[in-house]
């Protein structure tokens, strides 16, 4: 295995948050995408929102906004 660093803005990538990641565009897929990065209960669309919806535009009052998907 091999080992390096991803420095963005200056700053160690390792050390972001989740969310810090996510506002430079930076994504990240798991190795088992089926275990980690869904929920088989889901839609297309419900799936897609996971991590972003807390996002004003797809929520409206806790509730998903589909008309802005």
């Amino acid at each position: 295995m091999k080992e390096g660093s991803l420095i963005i803005n200056g700053t160690e990538a390792r050390k972001m948050s989740v969310k810090e990641r996510k506002k430079l565009g930076i994504g990240y897929i798991p190795s088992d995408r089926h275990k980690n990065a869904m929920i088989a209960d889901f839609s297309i669309a419900e799936n897609f929102l996971l991590g972003y919806q807390d996002k004003p535009r797809y929520n409206s009052h806790g509730f998903i906004n589909y008309a802005n998907l």
